[in-house]
């Protein structure tokens, strides 16, 4: 079976890797060189047969010395070879202007392939000499071609660019290939010098039986006298060599674990070839591939034979580091209950001042494990107490406080020491595993699955609504159209204008819609990089942009003096109170004296500034007042309007973090309230 997961040294060196691409050009230019001429034979056209007729030789003979090895030779030969093809095809055909010009970017880019920065410079040399003096015989009249007249110096100074830009492309190209090939084989010469010299022994299972090893690492060797080899010619032979009063549980846990894809993490014993009994700790996990998909094992043996030799001769106790062995720890402890229930901390071991941000005798100070346990979560761990009282182990997970407050998820494996003659709990040995990223990632996720829940809820709404308030224009368009018809049949102009105009008012309320429908759908991810910014300022400039409805509607706005700055895209924000201040606008009624109140009442419970637009219009009903914020959900038909500005407002909202609600009897108008995120204290 053939390693793939550690690198090894490349086996071609770059000369033969140019050696390969030069002989693949070679190739093609042979074939399509003798092509060519056979056509100009049989075309008549002695001259281009002849031509291509040498391109072939010099392409064969430029093969010939590539598989020689002499690669340079055969890489300048050939670029010489397409600087005269292209002169000719310039010089038959329409000069300097001839499609064939498009051969200059090419040249080079072989060229930079091919060759090191001296050939290029010469080859970039010679290309530009014979196309200056093309130009040079169009505009003296020694070449005529039927583009001659519009030829001058300035295609020149083009050629020259055009030759100038693309040398540089291509050099910056290659040398940033070659050293992405350097850091490449650099970085993987690193792994590889890590993985073969660390003492312990990695591993690769694939999930499927048909591939079950695919690689090991060369210590098994020293560890267990077999070669990487052996274990490739037989992936199972880690079986084999498991001591058979090990083997039972070994396997069992193997399929559990591969069922689970949970990490698989285990002290076992191995006979090694020379009958000696190893100790090893087992400890692997499943890697993903790049679909999120379960692709194979990740393991490392780790040789605790001595280890095991020092707890047999200390003789303690077997319960003890039977835990201690079996568990995923971040740290380790032992407490002691006495008679009457008080525990007490005697050592802990690991990570312990890293996860919880105290020494031992700063956390014994502190109050220890409850002193630091979330309050929330103390009933709970009262309940793993009374198991463990039970002489039963537990593994629970519960919130800690470190040191500096932050809050913490983790999870405690708990086993209890059992006192016989007393028959009650007199200690606790465990262990404690820091799993507040794990936890983040299953809320992110719940958060995610929450959200596209509502999504698919939202899409269903947007369907039906779509479909219907989409169809009434259509049925008035194709309706008007019918009438149109039969009015201009007849010759009733006054009809037919009549019928055009509802024909255009009908479109025109489509197309309200499907602007109003592509801004919804842009709302889905912040348009502008979040700032922070004034919200006395988007309320100003806001009503800027409604002022024209604000007048005409005699509109009042007061707005609050010392609002305070938010962070967030400050063209959604804007949208946001505009939507508002149009919407209270439009539902003013026949209030005589029309006035809007834009300011702040306070804050949420989690420190969210709350903002409100209030007005003194018709007011809501509050049957409707969720349903307001829906797609399309227009209380009043008669008042213009998509029913989509609402909605609008609801979207940005959230995608800032925030809410928005509204506040209404129904009849002494209506006050909508929104959160945003403050700017963090530094």
């Amino acid at each position: 079976m053939k390693e793939t997961f550690l690198p090894s040294q490349p086996g071609d060196d770059e000369k033969n890797r140019l050696a390969r691409i030069l002989n693949i050009i070679l190739l093609f230019m042979s074939v399509g060189s003798i092509t060519v001429a056979l056509i100009g034979l049989l075309t008549g056209r002695s001259n281009l047969a002849i031509v291509m007729c040498i391109s072939a030789v010099t392409a064969i003979v430029s093969l010939l010395l590539a598989r020689r090895g002499m690669v340079q030779q055969a890489g300048f030969l050939v670029l010489i070879l397409l600087v005269a093809i292209l002169n000719m095809l310039l010089i038959i055909g329409t000069g300097i202007h001839d499609i064939a010009i498009m051969l200059v970017p090419v040249i080079i880019l072989i060229a930079g392939l091919l060759l090191n920065r001296t050939g290029l410079i010469l080859i970039t040399g010679l290309t530009s000499l014979s196309l200056a003096l093309i130009i040079w015989g169009e505009i003296d009249g020694i070449l005529r071609t039927p583009y001659s007249a519009y030829t001058d110096w300035g295609d020149l100074v083009i050629v020259f660019i055009i030759i100038a830009v693309s040398t540089t492309t291509v050099r910056l190209l290659i040398e940033d290939l070659r050293a992405s090939l350097r850091r490449a084989y650099s970085s993987e010469a690193k792994y590889k010098a890590v993985i073969e010299n660390n003492p312990s022994i990695i591993y690769i299972q694939g999930l499927k039986e048909e591939n079950p090893t695919f690689y090991i690492s060369s210590q098994v060797n020293h560890l267990l006298g077999f070669s990487t080899q052996a274990f490739l010619d037989e992936p199972y032979l880690w079986v084999q060599l498991l001591h058979p009063d090990d083997k039972e549980k070994v396997l069992a846990e193997n399929k559990r674990t591969n069922k689970s894809l949970e990490p698989f993490i285990m002290d076992y014993r191995m006979t090694a070839k020379n009958g000696q009994v190893v100790w090893v700790n087992d400890h692997a996990v499943v890697v993903r591939d790049s679909n999120g998909k379960p692709d194979f094992w990740l393991g490392i043996w780790t040789d605790i034979t001595e280890r095991k030799q020092m707890e047999n001769a200390l003789r303690l106790s077997e319960e003890r580091y039977r835990l201690i062995s079996e568990v995923s720890v971040d740290y380790t402890f032992s407490t002691e209950v006495d008679a009457q229930g008080e525990m007490r901390l005697t050592w802990v071991a690991g990570a312990f001042q890293s996860m919880t941000g105290y020494t031992f005798d700063e956390y014994v100070t502190a109050g220890g494990w409850r002193g630091r346990l979330h309050p929330d979560d103390r009933e709970r761990d009262d309940g793993y107490l009374e198991i463990l009282q039970k002489n039963q182990p537990v593994i629970g997970e519960v919130r800690t406080l470190k040191k500096d407050g932050e809050l913490r998820w983790v999870r405690v494996y708990a086993h209890p020491v059992w006192e016989r003659a007393g028959r009650r709990l007199a200690g606790i040995y465990g262990a404690v595993q820091d799993i507040t990223e794990r936890k983040q990632v299953e809320a992110e996720r719940e958060k995610l699955i929450r959200e596209l829940e509502a999504k698919n809820t939202e899409l269903e709404q947007f369907t039906y609504t779509v479909s219907h308030d989409l169809k009434s224009p259509l049925v008035t368009v194709n309706g008007f159209l019918d009438f149109l018809k039969k009015d201009v049949g007849s010759g009733n102009i006054e009809k037919s204008n009549q019928d055009i105009s509802r024909i255009s008012d009908a479109v025109q309320k489509m197309e309200a819609l499907l602007n109003e429908l592509l801004e919804l759908s842009r709302i889905g991810r912040m348009m502008n990089p979040s700032e922070d910014v004034s919200f006395g300022g988007i309320v100003l400039e806001a009503r800027d942009q409604v002022r024209g409805r604000l007048e005409a509607k005699k509109v009042e706005v007061e707005i609050q003096e010392g609002l305070p700055s938010v962070r967030g895209d400050r063209v959604r924000l804007v949208e946001v109170v505009q939507n508002l201040l149009d919407n209270a606008a439009k539902f003013m009624g026949s209030q005589p004296k029309p006035k809007v109140k834009v300011g702040i009442r306070g804050t949420d419970d989690r420190g969210n500034p709350v903002f409100y637009v209030q007005d003194n219009g018709i007011g809501i009903d509050p049957r409707f007042h969720e349903r307001i914020f829906g797609l399309f959900n227009k209380l009043n038909p008669n008042i213009e309007g998509t029913g989509i500005g609402l909605a609008l407002v609801k979207r940005i909202v959230d995608v800032h973090g925030g809410r928005v609600w509204v506040e209404s009897d129904g009849t002494n108008g209506s006050t909508f309230l929104f959160t945003l995120p403050p700017i963090p204290k530094s």
